[in-house]
């Protein structure tokens, strides 16, 4: 079987290919990406089961072939139109819009299974906060987690990260405004507009905050 998935939010393709990963039981997982791997080893590795006869998934990432040329795209073709059966192939890019114009995309559209995740709206990252943090225990007003989604970004690999920085740092189960500031980072982007508007404003209390956020996410002095 063969997925197309693409979007600009990576956390959400890893998320749904994990999840058909799960529902079809497979057992091996083989993952490239290109252009360090070639289209012809992927298709190749994609002709054969595992020696030990479990079921196979290859996640093939970072697929810019799909927008740009490859002179092994031919092959992908037809594997496309004649694939193994046994094996599901998983195709992503991580761009919003792929070329319907392309032999490649044309025959992808028709035999695979397509999903894009288009531009991510604040909403559906500030539910995510209060459903990840609920299924960890914890309680949130949505007030705060637009908070949350204000200091540290709309990424969602980013929000989980802090997330989890914010679950280590509870002792109960309701989240505060305190919590959030004190347990999470504000995003480079926002940390950096911030801080030259404070010195702008030769506010020195604003100025050391943003500058140790800056500092706590690893940026060099």
């Amino acid at each position: 079987m063969i997925y197309l998935v693409y979007g600009e939010e990576e956390y959400l393709i890893d998320s749904y290919i994990n999840d058909e990963i799960k529902k079809k039981k497979l057992e091996v997982i083989n993952k490239y990406e290109y252009p360090k791997t070639s289209i012809l080893e992927v298709i190749d590795d994609s002709m054969y089961l595992d020696l030990f006869g479990g079921s196979k998934g290859i996640v093939y990432k970072n697929c810019t072939f799909l927008n740009s040329k490859d002179d092994n795209i031919s092959e992908l073709v037809k594997y496309i139109n004649n694939p193994n059966p046994e094996v599901c192939l998983f195709i992503t890019l991580n761009e919003s819009k792929i070329d319907e114009r392309r032999e490649i995309v044309k025959v992808l559209m028709d035999k695979a299974t397509v999903k894009c995740f288009g531009r991510v709206r604040e909403q559906d990252i500030n539910k995510f906060v209060v459903s990840y943090l609920k299924e960890n225990g914890l309680k949130i007003e949505s007030r705060l987690a637009s908070l949350v989604t204000e200091r540290v970004g709309s990424d969602f690999y980013i929000v989980k990260n802090e997330l989890d920085k914010l679950i280590l740092y509870k002792d109960d189960d309701v989240v505060t405004k305190e919590d959030i500031e004190k347990a999470t980072s504000v995003s480079l982007e926002n940390d950096v507009f911030k801080l030259v508007n404070a010195i702008t404003e030769r506010n020195i209390k604003k100025i050391m905050s943003y500058y140790n956020d800056l500092i706590r996410m690893g940026n060099h002095p």
